[in-house]
């Protein structure tokens, strides 16, 4: 009984290890693409979809912001919990990477809407010289934004091929 003390103690501990390691490869990819998908839909809302054509279009027109404050909030506030849920998702060393673009991904977002929100706080009359700065701060955000997007998608796509795992693209 005693010869199979050691190999039972570890095997338990090599049990115990994997648990704590988190989820397998393909579970994290999974839920690292859910993640990102979930932030996809309200980016593209005030990127390239209508909300965000109408904040552009008062933007260049001069006029007042105040309408989209909430919203802008709202979308700052939904990629600041994402960011939260992601630190808090299991993943073992060989994801570690792609779990760190995730979160330069989500990070990158969340600083593009803080901007679009400081720009919808701009008082009624706003002038070219309050809004120039800011102007350059979103331009700047959206760019790192785009580049650590197609970071995260290009690593989730070698991951998956590493891992064998298919992942359904739509589009």
């Amino acid at each position: 009984m005693n010869r199979f003390a050691p190999l039972l103690l570890a095997t338990s501990l090599g049990l115990l290890a994997a648990c704590n390691s988190g989820m397998s490869n393909r579970d994290y990819l999974l839920e690292n693409v859910a993640s990102w998908n979930s932030m996809v839909h309200t980016v593209e809302q005030w990127t390239s979809g209508a909300r965000g054509e109408a904040f552009h279009a008062a933007l260049q027109d001069g006029k007042s912001l105040e309408q989209y404050r909430f919203g802008l909030k709202n979308a700052h506030q939904e990629a600041t919990n994402r960011l939260t849920h992601i630190e808090q998702l299991p993943h073992g060393k060989d994801a570690e990477p792609l779990h760190q673009n995730l979160r330069d991904s989500v990070q990158s977002t969340a600083a593009m809407f803080a901007v679009m929100e400081q720009i919808a706080a701009l008082p009624d009359g706003y002038d070219e010289e309050q809004v120039a700065p800011l102007l350059e701060q979103l331009d700047q955000a959206t760019t790192k934004m785009d580049k650590d997007m197609q970071v995260l998608s290009d690593a989730q796509d070698a991951f998956a091929k590493a891992n064998r795992v298919t992942l359904q693209t739509s589009g």
